[in-house]
Formats: structure tokens, C-alpha cells, sequence
């Protein structure tokens, strides 16, 4: 029993020995609540984590809606004069004219006259009509079959065609084709010009190039003083020399004008 305990002391100082050396210690196997709550109470409190905030989301505005009010365009059937005198007239009328600034329209040289030859062809008729070739009279008019007289003058052949046709169908006939075409057209230059004659119209034509066609003035010719008769019978004084240097003075010549160049004094 003395061995055993001798044995018994002699471990227990080899323990100490060797904790004493590396610094072991003896491990804790209880759990003290008084100290574990002094310790919690010595400590610092953990701050809270700071929380950054979400940017805020943009604020959509709603789009101001504004009425817009539909306005129908709309063309009155009757303008006032533009004479300011108040009465109403065809909006047709007050559309600005070609030539308006004092020289004829261009138009002009379409519009049948007196003198010019048109010939006249009928189809779609039950029987068939020869082509009839007549001349405009100097009132202006033209006679056809069944006697029929139409006012011809200062229209284009296309309407004297629309009249023709409105005229004949359905009263004589019940189906018609009505087509017209022009013979030659001629204005006359005659007076103090090398070759006074009837020349066929081919085209725009200005008073003195008329007269360069017909040769030209003659020595004796007075230049300044130049006749234009339009087929209507108007009559307009022309000074060549001035409109040498005026287009505006140099006026068109259409079929059935006449032109005469007078002849200077001594």
C-alpha cells in the first residue's frame, strides 16, 4: 500500500512539473453565470449597422394632355371682288389670269376667230356624216347639220366640241362622237413692209417678229407707229422703236390679227 501511494505521489508531481513547463492549465469543465454576466456587462454595446436608404425611385409626372380642336378646310363656293366692292362672284374669277399685266394670254392663241377653218368629223351615228369643213364667220359663229349655229369664236376647239355634242345628243342623236380640228391659221402684216402677205401662224409670235417674216420695214416706213387689228376688231397702236428696247411693248400676235406699218410723211 506504501508502494502504491509512493507510485501515486510521484505521477501526480510529474504532472505539475511538466505543466509548470509548457504552460498547460487545466481545462474548465463549469460554466459561472455571475461571470459571464459581469463580463456582458463590461462590454462595449455593438452599435447597430448603419442602413443606407435606396435612392428614391424618380417621380414620373403624368404628360398634360391639351385638346386640339379639328378644324375642317373648307373652300367657300363665292369670294368677295377683290375691288372690295362686296358682290359676290365664282371663285373661278378671281384666280390670277396669264398675261394679267397687260400682254394677251398665252391661252389666247388656242381660241377659235373669225376666219378660221375648222373641219368637223361625226361617228357613232347611224348613218355615217362626211366631214364637214367650215369656216368661222365674222359674227363669230359656225353652222352645222340640221341647220344648227354655234357660237365658235373666243372658245378652244374642245369646247366648241363639249356644245356640239350637248346640242345633237341626245335630241337628233342617241349616241355621237364629235371631233374638230383646225385648218391652217394666218395672220396678215401688210403697209410699209418689204412683203406685205397672209403668213400661217406656226406658233408664239411677237408684232415685230410678224414683221421680220414679212421682210422687214421698208425705207419709208414710219416704225413708230405700228397698227395691230386683233380679229374682234380691237385695235392696238404699237411704237416699234420703243419696244425694240421693251419687251413688254413688243406684244403677241395671234391668228387672224392684221398688222399694219404706216408710212412716214415728207
Amino acid at each position: 500500500m506504501k508502494s502504491k501511494g509512493s507510485i501515486l505521489s510521484v505521477m501526480v508531481a510529474l504532472v505539475l512539473g511538466i505543466s509548470l513547463v509548457t504552460g498547460y492549465s487545466e481545462p474548465k469543465f463549469g460554466f459561472d453565470p455571475l461571470k459571464e454576466n459581469q463580463a456582458a456587462e463590461s462590454a462595449e454595446p455593438a452599435k447597430p449597422a448603419e442602413i443606407t436608404p435606396a435612392p428614391a425611385a424618380p417621380v414620373m409626372s403624368t404628360p398634360t394632355v391639351v385638346p386640339v380642336e379639328v378644324v375642317k378646310a373648307t373652300v367657300p363656293e363665292k369670294v368677295a371682288n377683290s375691288n372690295g366692292s362686296g358682290m359676290a362672284t365664282t371663285i373661278a374669277s378671281v384666280i390670277p389670269k396669264a398675261g394679267s399685266n397687260g400682254t394677251e394670254s398665252e391661252l389666247s392663241a388656242n381660241l377659235l376667230r373669225a376666219g378660221d377653218e375648222i373641219v368637223v368629223n361625226f361617228s357613232d351615228t347611224p348613218t355615217p356624216i362626211l366631214p364637214l369643213s367650215i369656216t368661222v364667220k365674222d359674227d363669230g359663229t359656225v353652222t352645222i347639220i340640221y341647220n344648227q349655229s354655234f357660237q365658235a369664236a373666243g372658245k378652244t376647239l374642245g369646247a366648241l366640241q363639249n356644245d356640239i355634242h350637248e346640242r345633237y345628243v341626245p335630241v337628233y342623236f342617241k349616241f355621237l362622237t364629235v371631233n374638230l380640228t383646225t385648218q391652217r391659221r394666218f395672220f396678215t402684216v401688210g403697209g410699209e413692209v418689204k412683203s406685205p402677205n397672209r403668213y400661217e401662224y406656226s406658233g408664239k409670235m411677237t408684232v415685230l417678229g410678224a414683221i421680220a417674216t414679212s421682210g422687214g420695214f421698208t425705207d419709208f416706213s414710219k416704225k413708230g407707229k405700228i397698227q395691230v387689228t386683233r380679229s374682234n376688231g380691237k385695235t392696238i397702236m404699237v411704237d416699234g422703236i420703243k419696244a425694240l428696247k421693251n419687251s413688254e411693248l413688243n406684244i403677241e400676235i395671234f391668228p387672224g390679227d392684221r398688222i399694219d406699218v404706216e408710212k412716214r410723211g415728207f
